[in-house]
């Protein structure tokens, strides 16, 4: 199971609440008096609620009346009426709504007609200056009857509107892909000559969302093929395939500096020790160190580059010295109450020697070969068969490097772009180095220097996005729903996967992979757009698969038994696959996924499934 990774305290549920908001000075509301009673009190219903308040003057029981709002010191409700025209039945409902408008002196151009007459005919109070905000926000919207929509989901949660809620809900719906968003905001960054060399980190991170997939396939297929080069019981002509593999992508193979994280002495000479102290810097100098051992380690890190690029020592001094600093680095980062431990990425750069200007160089190599598997030839054909033998697809019609990879790209890029910031310092979680390495906070820290232009409108557009997941998530009594989309790198493919979960939540808080409902949502290359709506019923799995695709049902029945096997696996029955059309002209497969996630009661996702 998987916590629930989004909770933010910025944007709260948008539940429908079943009973009316407590009114507040001010607020006009469309009202019915029900009855009067004695002193000048009366029974007033609106919203489908009844409520006591004073009147300020005699009126009709059973008319319908625009009040203002009033709280008396004494805590009574005052009810002021602002509109003379006493019932709707004496007009047009339009004539009343025109009538309110020229009462309260409110503008009558643009769509402030049609959001006075849907909050009056839904009962939501409201303030002049709300409306007038309201009216302002929908001027920068092109969707009009879209960002209505919006409006009236936002005041019938009860929640304020303010221009960031308006449009992170906005765009968290409409479905626009994370990818053109990145692609959008870094063409506009590479063109700027006037960033601060802070935010100039964000194109490094838009960098490494970008390619998420390629960077966790570089680190298997390493390795894998480190594996295959020390393997003294395998095939020679294999051994010499994997050697030529890594030196192709710039990594040197040693049989020392393979396996566990605590093998770091190297025997091939100085360049991997040096290129480990490199990296073992660049560690130390992207947390908050404060103990005074981190101090003196990080300077004899610096000393030790120093003398190693001036060639002073000999090889096997370098060594030596190396390896003793390295154990050292590793009981100090094994403590996480002084630095946080070292992720996967990091272990794997520091076991092999990747630092960042070497990790780009062997990253271009590593993708310049994924793009020639298609036509092998020449000197590399070996060690680039052996390559397409570790991504090659296996029966299950899914590369064997890349289907264990899925989950961990989905969790590094969930942390990447910063949507579980919320959930993190929610929960308790300290505001570590990784938080303000992500996409969100640089993104808000780029926004504080940029002025007004297409820069910040493609920064702001995709800040918007990524909180639109949080705006769009929430709990309902027992019931939560997370909602996420993501730019995925999958199998040389580049989509948005967007996923909507909704279920119950377990006593511990965690959620309840045995019930729940999972939709997922993604466009690819051959088979267009796919909808995949999964139900789960005390771990009995059922799918409903919506696509276009002539005979997909056919083409897809050899895959059955090994997704039926590999659920069975992990405690799951498959109880059946029923195969949909997508879409139609009237409704495209995105307006049919959304509106599939609108009728949500229930939702969920469990990344083994």
């Amino acid at each position: 199971m998987l916590e629930r990774s989004i909770q933010s305290a910025t944007f709260q549920r948008l539940n429908k609440s079943p009973y009316p908001s407590k009114l507040t000075d001010g607020q006009v509301l469309y009202a019915k008096v029900n009855k009067l009673l004695p002193e000048g009190m009366a029974e007033v219903n609106y919203k489908g609620q009844k409520t006591i308040a004073k009147l300020e003057a005699p009126l009709i029981a059973g008319n319908h009346y625009f009040f203002q709002a009033e709280i008396a010191d004494e805590g009574i409700l005052k009810l002021r009426v602002i509109s003379s025209l006493q019932s709707e039945g004496k007009g047009s409902f339009s004539d009343v709504v025109e009538k309110f408008m020229s009462d309260l002196q409110l503008p009558k151009g643009g769509n402030t007609k049609e959001l006075v007459a849907l909050m009056v005919r839904n009962s939501m109070p409201f303030t002049k200056g709300e409306l007038l905000r309201m009216g302002e926000i929908l001027t920068d919207t092109p969707d009009k009857q879209e960002g209505i929509q919006t409006l009236m989901r936002l005041k019938d949660a009860n929640l304020t509107i303010t221009r960031p809620l308006y449009f992170s809900y906005l765009y968290g719906r409409n479905m626009e892909p994370v990818t053109d968003l990145l692609d959008r905001l870094e063409t506009a960054l590479q063109k700027s000559t006037s960033l601060s060399m802070g935010n100039k980190g964000i194109l490094k991170i838009l960098g490494e969302v970008k390619e998420s997939e390629t960077n966790h396939l570089f680190q298997k297929v390493v390795n894998y093929a480190s594996g295959l080069a020390v393997d003294n019981a395998g095939e020679p002509s294999r051994r010499a395939s994997a050697q030529n593999l890594l030196q192709l992508m710039g990594i040197e193979p040693s049989e020392s500096s393979l396996g566990e994280i605590r093998s770091f002495i190297g025997n091939n000479g100085t360049a991997l020790m040096k290129d480990k102290m490199t990296v073992l810097a660049e560690l130390l100098a992207k947390v908050e160190i404060s103990a005074e051992k981190a101090h003196l380690l990080l300077k004899d890190v610096q000393s030790a580059l120093r003398i190693m690029e001036s060639g002073e020592a000999s090889s096997q001094e370098v060594l030596k010295w190396g390896a003793e600093l390295i154990r050292r680095a590793e009981s100090l980062l094994s403590h996480p109450e002084t630095i946080p431990q070292l992720t996967k990425t990091d272990k794997f750069n520091l076991m092999y020697g990747i630092h960042s200007r070497k990790e780009q160089q062997a990253l271009t190599s590593f993708s310049r070969m994924m793009g020639s598997l298609s036509d092998i030839r020449g000197p590399e054909q070996q060690a680039l068969r052996l390559l397409q033998e570790m991504v090659d697809f296996d029966e299950g019609n899914a590369a064997k490097v890349h289907k264990e990879n899925l989950p961990d790209i989905i969790k590094d890029l969930i942390s990447k772009l910063g949507l579980n910031q919320e959930a993190k310092l929610a929960g308790g979680a300290p505001g570590d180095r990784s938080m303000h390495d992500s996409l969100k906070s640089s993104l808000i820290a780029l926004l504080k220097e940029l002025p007004h232009g297409e820069m910040r409108e493609s920064a702001e557009r995709l800040l918007y996005k990524l909180n639109g997941h949080a705006a769009l998530s929430g709990e309902s009594g027992p019931l939560q729903h997370v909602v996420y989309q993501l730019p995925l790198s999958w199998m040389n493919q580049r989509t948005d996967l967007t996923m909507q979960w909704t279920g119950r939540k377990t006593e511990s808080g965690k959620i309840d992979s045995e019930y729940c409902r999972v939709l997922f949502y993604l466009e690819l290359e051959s088979i267009k757009e796919v909808i995949v709506d999964m139900t789960v019923q005390n771990r009995v799995i059922a799918l409903n698969i919506h696509n276009d695709t002539p005979r997909l049902k056919e083409l897809s029945a050899p895959f059955s038994m090994n997704m039926k096997e590999g659920l069975e696996k992990l405690g799951y029955k498959l109880s059946s696959v029923h195969f949909k059309d997508a879409g139609t002209a009237a409704v495209p497969a995105k307006k049919k996924y959304r509106g599939l996630a609108g009728e949500v009661p229930y939702a969920g996702v469990d990344l083994k499934v």
